[in-house]
């Protein structure tokens, strides 16, 4: 496995430390793959959760409305 002792004592030009090279080469961009995967569902889900516009159209309407604190 790729940054263990053992493979850090391997000789640079090891083919078994190449393989491993390329082994978590492989996993990273798979693991990143299903991140960017997950992020869109995500992004998907909060999209079709609520009527944005409506959203957008509410928070407009409060901004104007402006209450004084009062201090006591």
């Amino acid at each position: 496995m790729a940054g263990t002792p053992a493979w850090c004592d391997l000789d640079d030009t090891d083919p078994v430390k190449w393989a491993a090279i390329c082994d978590a080469a492989r996993h990273w961009a798979l693991r990143v793959e299903t991140c960017q995967a997950a992020s869109a569902e995500a992004s998907r889900d909060v999209s079709a959760a609520a009527d944005w516009p409506a959203v957008s159209r509410e928070i407009q309407r409060r901004r104007d409305a402006y209450i004084r604190r009062v201090v006591v």
